[in-house]
Formats: C-alpha cells, sequence, structure tokens
C-alpha cells in the first residue's frame, strides 16, 4: 500500500447534524425544491490559454467582491527553458475581458518548470498564489508569488524547501480576516515515498514554521484543502492513509486566525470506503445562507456529501449521493463546489482522464438535482468554480478539445464559461410542516399525524446524525415505541421534513 499514493480523493455522507441549535434541519419548514437548471444555457467556452497546443493545466480561479476573476494555471513555454511550464496569472474585471499573460514564477531567475498553482484574494486586493517552484538539480520547493496592491508590484518567496517530488502535491492558498496568507501542501521528505502534508501561516513578516498536519510516522497525509468559515477562522482539511494501509481517512483542524493557532485534529465521518479506496478527489464551501459548510466528496462512481455545522463544530453524513457513470475508475471525479447566493450549491466535476465534465447541483434539503454532461472532451484536471455578487456561475476547466498538431501528446488548453443564475434557478421558499408529533417530551410512546404526507419512510436521528430507528407505514397516525431511547433529544425525518423532540 505504501506505493499506492497516485490515486484519487474523497468520501462521506449520511444525514445532517441534529442538533438543538442545528443548521440545517428546518423545524417546522422545508424548502421548495423546484429548482430548475438548464445547463445548456453556459456560455461557449471560451479559450484562456494563448499558446495552442502547448500544455496548459491546472487552472484554479477565484473571484474578489468587485466581481473581477483572478485566474492561475500552469503553461507550457518551450522558448524560455528546456522544461519551461510557468505559472500565469490574469484576471477579468466585471464586464470586461481577460488580460494578457503575466508570468509570476521567474523573479529569481532560476525557475525552471513549475506546476499546481492555487490562488486566493485579500479583502485589500493582495494577490496571493502558491505552487510547486522546481529548478533543474535542486530539491522542488513550495514558493508564494505575491502582488502588493498597495504598491503594485509582484515579489516571490519560498514557504518550503522540502522536497515536493511526491505526485500531485497540490498546495492550496486562502486569505485570513486581516488579509494575510495561509498555505498547505504535501512534500515527501526526500524519500519519494511517504508524503506528509504540513501548513504554515503569514505572520505579518514572515511565513511561519512549517506545522505537520496528521500522524507524524510517514502514513501518507496529502491532499489538503483550506476553507473560509469565516468568525476569524479557517478549516484545513487532509487526507491521510489508515493505519493498516488499506485506504483513506480524512481528517480536519481548525486555524484561529487571531491567535495563529490549530485546533486538534478530528476525523471526518466517511462512507463507502474499502480496500484501496483513497480520497484525493473533495472540496468544501461554505453556504451563503447558513451556518455550515458541504463536503462534496467522490468514491469510483458516487459523489458523497457531507455536512459541516459550524457552530458545533461537527461534521455529519447526509445519506445523500448522486450516481454517475464511468467505470469506477480511482483516478476519476476531479471536482470543485461552490455556493450560490439562494444556498444551492454548485459541483463540476471531471469525470476521469477521457471522459468529459460533468455537473451536478445539491441543496441542503432536497438533495442532488440531475447529473448533467457539459462536455466530453479529455478532463484531465480539476475544473474550477465561484459565483459572483449577481449569482451568476463562473467556471475555467481544461480539456483538449483543440490538440491539432499531431504530436501524439495531449495538449490541453484553458477554457472559460459562465452561467445566469438568476434565470435558472426558480425563488425558494419555506412551507409550513405537514405532519404533527405529539406528545412532546415523551417517555415511552410517540404520536404522528402524517395526513397530508406522500412519503412514509419515517427515521429517528440522534443528535451526531445516525439514524438510529426506521419505520415504514401507510397509516396517517402512527405511534412508535421510544421507550428503549435514552433519554436525549432526538429529531423525527419523514422524506425532507423533520421536527425535533425530547425523550424524558
Amino acid at each position: 500500500m505504501k506505493n499506492i499514493f497516485l490515486l484519487f480523493l474523497l468520501s462521506s455522507v449520511i444525514l445532517t447534524n441534529a442538533q438543538e441549535n442545528n443548521f440545517c434541519l428546518k423545524e417546522h419548514q422545508i424548502i421548495n425544491s423546484n429548482r430548475s437548471i438548464n445547463t445548456t444555457n453556459w456560455t461557449s467556452a471560451e479559450q484562456v490559454s494563448s499558446i495552442p497546443n502547448e500544455d496548459s493545466h491546472y487552472a484554479r480561479m477565484v473571484i474578489d467582491s468587485d466581481n473581477t476573476l483572478h485566474l492561475v494555471y500552469s503553461d507550457d513555454r518551450p522558448d524560455l527553458a528546456p522544461y519551461g511550464q510557468k505559472i500565469i496569472y490574469k484576471k477579468k474585471p466585471e464586464g470586461g475581458v481577460w488580460t494578457e499573460d503575466l508570468i509570476v514564477c521567474e523573479f529569481d531567475g532560476t525557475t525552471v518548470n513549475n506546476h499546481y498553482p492555487d490562488i486566493a484574494v485579500a479583502e485589500n486586493g493582495d494577490v496571493h498564489i502558491v505552487f510547486r517552484h522546481t529548478v533543474i538539480g535542486a530539491p522542488e520547493y513550495i514558493s508564494h508569488s505575491f502582488y502588493d496592491a498597495s504598491e503594485d508590484q509582484w515579489s516571490q518567496s519560498n514557504i518550503a524547501t522540502n522536497n515536493t517530488i511526491a505526485m500531485y502535491p497540490y498546495p492550496e492558498v486562502a486569505c485570513t480576516h486581516d488579509s494575510r496568507p495561509i498555505a498547505a501542501w504535501a512534500d515527501d521528505e526526500l524519500d519519494g515515498t511517504n508524503p506528509n502534508a504540513y501548513f504554515s501561516y503569514f505572520d505579518g513578516s514572515n511565513w511561519s514554521s512549517q506545522v505537520l498536519l496528521g500522524r507524524d510516522d510517514d502514513e501518507k497525509s496529502h491532499s489538503v484543502r483550506i476553507t473560509s468559515l469565516g468568525n476569524q477562522t479557517s478549516m484545513i482539511c487532509f487526507a491521510e492513509v489508515s493505519v493498516d494501509g488499506n485506504y483513506d481517512e480524512l481528517f480536519y483542524q481548525i486555524f484561529d486566525e487571531t491567535t495563529n493557532t490549530l485546533s486538534e485534529i478530528k476525523a471526518i465521518p466517511t462512507i463507502d470506503i474499502e480496500q484501496n479506496t483513497y480520497l484525493f478527489n473533495y472540496s468544501l464551501a461554505k453556504s451563503t445562507t447558513e451556518n455550515m459548510a458541504v463536503l462534496a466528496y467522490n468514491v469510483k462512481d458516487t459523489i458523497y456529501t457531507l455536512h459541516y455545522d459550524i457552530a458545533n463544530d461537527i461534521f455529519s453524513e447526509t445519506g445523500e449521493y448522486a450516481e454517475t457513470d464511468g467505470g469506477a475508475y480511482i483516478l476519476q471525479k476531479r471536482l470543485d463546489i461552490v455556493c450560490d447566493n439562494n444556498g444551492v450549491f454548485h459541483i463540476p466535476f471531471a469525470q476521469n482522464n477521457y471522459w468529459g465534465l460533468y455537473y451536478v447541483d445539491y441543496s441542503t434539503t432536497t438533495g442532488f438535482g440531475n447529473v448533467e454532461t457539459l462536455n466530453t472532451y479529455s478532463n484531465q484536471d480539476a475544473p474550477s468554480i465561484v459565483c459572483d455578487n449577481n449569482n451568476r456561475l463562473h467556471m475555467v476547466f481544461c480539456d483538449d478539445r483543440d490538440d491539432s498538431n499531431g504530436d501524439q501528446y495531449m495538449d490541453r488548453e484553458v477554457y472559460y464559461t459562465s452561467l445566469d443564475l438568476s434565470t435558472q434557478i426558480n425563488t425558494q421558499t419555506p412551507e409550513e410542516s405537514t405532519f404533527s408529533i405529539y406528545p412532546n417530551p415523551a417517555t415511552d410512546q410517540l404520536t404522528i399525524n402524517n395526513s397530508q404526507l406522500t412519503i412514509k419512510k419515517i427515521q429517528i436521528i440522534d443528535l451526531t446524525g445516525k439514524a438510529i430507528q426506521q419505520i415504514e407505514s401507510q397509516n396517517s397516525i402512527i405511534r412508535i415505541n421510544i421507550s428503549d431511547l435514552e433519554q436525549n433529544i432526538y429529531f423525527l425525518k419523514i422524506g425532507k421534513q423533520t421536527r425535533k423532540f425530547i425523550k424524558e
């Protein structure tokens, strides 16, 4: 197992966390699932990379408060060096066009081959890019290119000088509430087989010493993600090989942006994990309407979701999943996720190396929509998606549709497309719950009046989000024996509706 690190991603899921002040189980109401997204209304794909038939890939995009898009990608520039992968930065103001290419990795005069860029924009307008920095004959570094908005100037420094030659050590960068960059990455500590994940923050003057994420036992922590949770905190997620070496597990730590400290390591619950399951393909996005985040991940031909309760610091399974085609390849479904202004999540994903680009939407109350095909070109890299202040989705992706030089080499290009959600999604409105329960609190028996419901599957959920009892009934009045339950708060779930009750 030690040498099977080159595969791909994520896993989790079964039901929303049900605490008394729960973030997504809405007592007395249910969100209308009458949403309709016509994926044919994505704009025609616009090629953003500027050199045809030269490999352009690993595109990542963010958006600032002015709706300006900021893009980075790795671009083959053979005229500059024998191995000419350069990190390219471009931006697109709202209503404008993409700027000319800017190479942001040439400041030390020795850079030769660079990959896996990520980008973040701070509240003060500063731009931060991290990437794998290669100099022939030297260890590979994690480097940081930085645009100082106040000085209108770019500069560059190294964050970590350990060898990062392990395959797919995508670094991640984000910004704190006070506009400082934070970064996470994986490296192989010079042995080439057992990478570990690390984290560092900028203290205002320098990057901090790197902090190990995961166990310090060469058990392959990798595939880091950073997500801002608001309230001056960020979540650092990473995958790690299980103790027995047979599969991956997901973990997270919370970074306090005020004290510059990481919380203890906590496990993220996942399902459908078995022998040789690897969690490279996952992404996390904070809701725009609820105090929660959604983690989407892929296990073989299935995409699952987890809900994270920010206030109570707990992940819970949702029971929601989207089945897709693709032959259950492990190197598959590289995905991204974003939440729009109405609280609906959007998940584009590359099916696998040669099967195209796909899309599915997800609601915390109504689950997944239909999986839609966006194109059938080769898409090796994860797409990158953002949503602007006008509720318009923007996405970049890489495929080889214009590889026409016949060199027997996949020459990907970066493409951009957008979708106006204001004309795509019907307004979601709350409706009153259509069932009641009594008595509440209850001791031995709970009575349910569900005469208006068509769904008769009933679940009792505990505070961890686990379904501990389930029945099916066609009766309008249903009585459930709860005498064996411990005294506590529980939730009764019928379809998408949930009511809280207390067992005395």
